[in-house]
């Protein structure tokens, strides 16, 4: 689940222009810093995810045993609940064998299929052009 927020927060700083090495080295200088964020964030960054430490697959089933068991124990689980679809659409993409951070490619296909303009430097030098 925390895959999610440094995804989010990776790919917004990119959209953002904002060098994911540059964006990376803030967070972990910060009191967002993690084991993940340092595990996952370069990964992420480089798209670099086909040796995988946990694999998609295995966290979406984490994911989902642990929402069966908020609902048994009526339990409250409402970051389970909105992190479970980007990974159930990460398995259905043809991720499930490769490294969880790979959420992190749901953006960017999302992003594609959406025909979402460039942002950063490239992108204003494109408007620019128009």
């Amino acid at each position: 689940m925390e895959r999610c927020a440094i995804a989010e927060s990776l790919r917004l700083g990119e959209r953002c222009g904002i060098r994911g090495a540059l964006l990376l080295g803030a967070i972990t200088r910060s009191a967002s810093d993690s084991r993940q964020v340092r595990n996952r964030g370069p990964r992420m960054i480089a798209r670099h995810f086909r040796q995988p430490v946990s694999s998609m697959a295995v966290i979406t089933k984490d994911i989902r045993l642990g929402l069966l068991l908020a609902a048994r124990t009526k339990s409250q689980a409402p970051v389970g609940k909105a992190s479970l679809p980007l990974f159930e659409e990460a398995e259905r993409s043809g991720y499930g064998p490769l490294d969880s951070g790979a959420v992190f490619q749901v953006y960017l296909d999302r992003e594609k299929k959406r025909g979402e303009r460039r942002t950063g430097k490239r992108a204003r030098k494109d408007r620019r052009r128009r």
